[in-house]
């Protein structure tokens, strides 16, 4: 068995063994005015039932919830395994709402993002699908690992 309860990635998955984590993610708001702030409440809410339904498919997700808090969005979750794999199968059944909130934060894309191919006139966007490897680095630089 590797991994501990220190561990951030737990890379044998023993039913008896396993741990819950939190997650708490700090993003910064690209926009941290009261426009900018209820401009991501708005599509937070238009997504609504697109996110408790991608999150009800993560199995190894106890909660999640969205806070906003000074300039920041903060996502806090409790999960079982490896940091790694939660972030993947976040990333893969929320990959079009992270999409949405991403626009909304100050620092995506990170450097040695891969754009996708807009069509012609739209403008140019760094998706979690096309750029899976940033985005979990992303996130874990962005994890406020818990005390």
């Amino acid at each position: 068995m590797t991994g501990s309860i220190g561990s951030r990635e737990n890379s044998v998955h023993n039913p008896l063994t396993i741990i819950q984590r939190a997650m708490n993610l700090v993003m910064p708001l690209g926009d941290p005015s009261p426009t900018g702030k209820a401009r991501l409440v708005r599509d937070l809410a238009a997504n609504q039932p697109a996110i408790e339904t991608a999150l009800n498919n993560v199995g190894t997700l106890h909660f999640a919830r969205f806070n906003i808090t000074g300039p920041y969005l903060l996502m806090i979750s409790v999960y079982d395994g490896g940091a790694h794999s939660y972030i993947r199968e976040v990333a893969r059944q929320l990959s079009d709402i992270f999409d949405v909130i991403l626009g909304h934060l100050a620092d995506w894309p990170p450097p040695g993002a891969v754009p996708d191919a807009p069509p012609p006139g739209a403008r140019q966007r760094y998706t979690v699908a096309a750029n899976p490897d940033l985005f979990n680095a992303w996130v874990m630089a962005h994890d406020s690992y818990p005390l």
